[in-house]
This record gives structure tokens, sequence and C-alpha cells, in this order.
């Protein structure tokens, strides 16, 4: 009668461990990545509301001559700045630093903090900037978290 060979082995007895021990792992990388998407996600949400919020204040502090906004949106580009800074990418040669700068720009160019400014129509040059300079911005998020997490 034949009977099957016996692997004589001290592996097979640790064999269960091991392979827990490998799903664990793998289960606990894939919840860390999912994770960390769910936050980056988190804050770019945060910071594309921050970019409209500080373009309508623009907008409206532009279309104003008496608009008492510039403190108020120089204070939300600090902030919208330092929010940056937890995005992985962004250093002085990232292309989101540059588009933030082109945004900082727009809101707060021309006559900005002049003490005597006009008001500006909503066509103007200034203001038709500062909505090109916040789609940007917004574009270059979404394809920074698109190209990192698909």
């Amino acid at each position: 009668m034949n009977t099957p060979p016996v692997i004589d082995s001290d592996w097979l007895r640790f064999a269960p461990l091991l392979l827990t021990i490998l799903g664990w792992y793998f289960v606990n990388k894939q919840s860390n990545v999912r994770e960390t998407r769910k936050e980056h996600r988190a804050l770019l949400d945060a910071a594309k509301k921050q970019v409209s919020e500080i373009a309508a204040n623009a907008q409206k502090y532009l279309q104003d001559a008496d608009s008492k906004l510039a403190p108020d949106i120089k204070w939300a580009l600090d902030a919208l700045e330092i929010e940056f800074c937890r995005i992985p990418e962004y250093s002085r040669t990232s292309e989101i630093l540059l588009r933030f700068v082109n945004f900082s720009d727009a809101c707060t160019g021309g006559e900005f903090e002049q003490a005597q400014r006009g008001s500006l129509s909503p066509d103007s040059a200034q203001a038709q900037a500062v909505i090109q300079a916040r789609n940007d911005l917004l574009e270059t998020l979404e394809r920074w978290f698109r190209n990192r997490y698909t």
C-alpha cells in the first residue's frame, strides 16, 4: 500500500502564522493608503473651498472702492499657504506653488490696498485674472490628486 509522502518539517507548523502575518501586513498597507487618500481628499476639498471664498472676496473688493476686505484676503491667503504645506509635493518647484503664487498675485495685484482706488467691473482684466487664476489652481489641485491616486 502506497502512503502519501509525509513532509517532516518544522516550517509547516508555522505556515498558518506566517500567512496570517503576511495577510495582516497587506491589509494594513492597503488601509493606510486608503486613509492617506481620504486625508488628502479632505485637505483638497477644504482648500478648494477656501480658494473659492478668497476669489469671491477678491471680486467683491475689486468691485467696491470702499471695501475693507483687504486684510481678510491677505489672512486667508496666508492660511491657505499653510494648508498647502501639508501636501507632500508642495515645494519651491511644484506646480501647485506656482499656481498659488499666480492666484495670490491676481487677488492682491493692481491697486490692492491703495488709498485712492477705483471700483472695477466684473469684466475688467484684473477681475478676470482672479477667476482664471482660481480655475488654474483648482484644476492643478485636482490633477495632483488624480495623478497620485488613480
